[in-house]
């Protein structure tokens, strides 16, 4: 009979139902035998033969998903993530820094969230065009259902402003949603496409 191989993953951003703050897992010949945090990965270090430090990677069980996002799921690893903003203007440096770092002409991110803010307001329409430096522009909220734009994407979506969900300076949701996110798509260089997918 071989001898089993225990492996200690560490510093890790672990999905797990079970321990939604995991951060460390020890895998023994293939089967998933603890989760936790680093903290109490340290009494499994003497049993593992090997630990591994990931560096902050995240660590998802491995499954089958036939309807898969693989574009929009990169986009959110290599975009902007948005999820630790706290008002408009963190939103807006966020938007700035991303600006004077790429010329692709097209910043997209993803994950704001209001009603986490002490001061609910949106950035306007126009503080993000002078935020993006001319750059197209497309923030979608942390649920999918309305987003953040920039006047060169809306300019490029004829019509839209008739569109249920269309708002001249807030956030644009419903129908008008679903078109400038359709345009936005359409925008990402397929450079940039391939790079998000990878990303998955």
């Amino acid at each position: 009979m071989s001898a089993s191989t225990r492996t200690l993953l560490v510093n890790a951003e672990v999905y797990s139902s079970s321990d939604p703050f995991a951060t460390a897992l020890m895998i023994d010949d293939g089967v998933i035998t603890w989760v936790g945090d680093d903290a109490g990965a340290r009494v499994h270090t003497d049993l593992a033969h090997r630990v591994v430090d990931l560096e902050g990677a995240f660590v998802a069980p491995g499954f089958v998903d036939s309807h898969v996002h693989a574009t929009s799921t990169g986009l959110r690893l290599v975009g902007l993530d948005l999820s630790d903003t706290r008002s408009a203007q963190d939103v807006l440096d966020a938007v700035e820094r991303r600006a004077m770092e790429s010329t692709t002409g097209f910043i997209y991110g993803h994950g704001w969230d209001e009603t986490m803010w002490s001061d609910p307001r949106l950035p306007s329409r126009s503080q993000i065009d002078q935020a993006a430096r001319g750059q197209h522009v497309y923030m979608s909220r942390i649920d999918v259902h309305s987003a953040l734009v920039s006047t060169s994407l809306v300019d490029r979506c004829r019509g839209v402003d008739g569109v249920a969900g269309f708002s001249s300076e807030g956030a644009v949701s419903q129908s008008a949603h679903h078109l400038i996110r359709e345009l936005a798509f359409e925008q990402i260089s397929t450079r940039d496409r391939r790079e998000a997918q990878l990303a998955t």
